[in-house]
This record gives structure tokens, sequence and C-alpha cells, in this order.
């Protein structure tokens, strides 16, 4: 707390390098750290469209057209994704030789790599998760898998969090972490002149 993460997530997001890539914000919140995966779906309700007055029938077909018109999920793949995400599920009975968890793990893959795809040859894919101390365990096991199948992918994810995360600590390796101290004084009062460049500050 105190190093004024998002000011730097968000002048991270504004760099010029930055402009050209598809960008994916997740949002982890203290109200949400119990509801599954809700970061993800948040973010998908937002890209498919899904307003707060849409029923289950309307998200579902918002998020199915999204799934197949925009990410050109296979049909494999769109009953994985619409199992994990969608409140009205597939529709499709599961496989009873598949295992519940195994199945889960399957839901992940494939939404990870439908993710990867939406990089390109010319453009890195950026996944930024805020305040992920304030993770769900759902949203934490698909980051796990991202972080697991993003070596070699056009991916760059970026975690912030407070320095006490256990699933920073558990996920991500010692030597891609970059633990930053608080701001002091100076660089605080700096911070608020740059958020606020208009507002009349004391010293």
């Amino acid at each position: 707390a105190g190093m004024g993460k998002s000011k730097l997530l968000s002048t991270f997001r504004q760099h010029e390098d930055i402009e050209n890539c598809r960008v994916f914000v997740l949002q982890c919140s203290p109200e949400h750290s119990s509801t599954a995966l809700h970061p993800l779906k948040s973010y998908l309700d937002w890209v498919a469209g899904v307003s707060s007055t849409d029923g289950a029938t309307a998200s579902h077909e918002k998020l199915k057209r999204l799934f197949t018109a925009v990410w050109r999920a296979n049909d494999d793949q769109l009953s994985l994704l619409l199992d994990l995400l969608s409140p009205m599920g597939s529709g499709t009975a599961p496989d009873e030789q598949i295992s519940v968890p195994l199945r889960r793990r399957m839901m992940f893959e494939a939404l990870c790599e439908i993710v990867f795809k939406l990089g390109s040859s010319s453009s890195v894919l950026v996944l930024v998760v805020e305040d992920s101390h304030w993770i769900d365990p759902s949203t934490a096991e698909f980051l796990s898998h991202m972080v697991r199948l993003g070596r070699g992918q056009r991916v760059f994810i970026l975690i912030a969090s407070r320095l006490e995360c256990p699933f920073v600590a558990n996920t991500v390796p010692d030597e891609d972490q970059m633990r930053l101290p608080p701001l002091d004084g100076g660089d605080s009062a700096e911070l608020a002149r740059l958020t606020a460049p208009d507002a009349a500050l004391s010293d």
C-alpha cells in the first residue's frame, strides 16, 4: 500500500509502446474476493456489451457472440467457455468419462488458448491484473494457467499487488517479481501533483 500502484499501471498503459497492443485489465476488489472469476467476468461482460439490466439469456447470447464472431472459438472451445463463463452454461451434458477437475482444467486451458491468439505477429497481448492481493481463488487458478502456459507466447502479464500477496508469491517466479518500496513524502507529493495538476494542493 502507498506505492501508487494504480498510477504506475495507468502510466504504463498510456505508454506509446502499448498503444497498438490489445490490453486486458482485470480489476480485483475486496468486495468480490470470494466471487468466482469476478474480474474476468466483469471484463468480458464489458467487452461483450452485457449491461446490468440484461437477464441470463441476453448475457448468454452476447457472450456466445463474442466467443464465436470475435474470438473465433471452435465448437469444443465454445462449450468449455460457456460452461465456465456464461450464467446459463453451454446447455450440453458433460462427458461422464471426464472428471470434474480435468474438465475444469480444460476450461481454463481453452480460455488461455483463445486469449493467447488475440495477440498477433505484430502486437503483443498485455494482461494487467490490478490489486491481486484481493484475487478470488478461481481467477487465481486461471492466472496460474496463464503464467504456466504463457512462456513462449506473445503475451505480457503484469500483476500488481501489495507485498503480502500469497498468490504472487506462489505463482510468479522470484526472478519475474519486482518489489517496490513505499513512496516517501516527496514522491507522494509529486504523485499527487501529477494526478491532480489543477488542484490547489498544500505542501
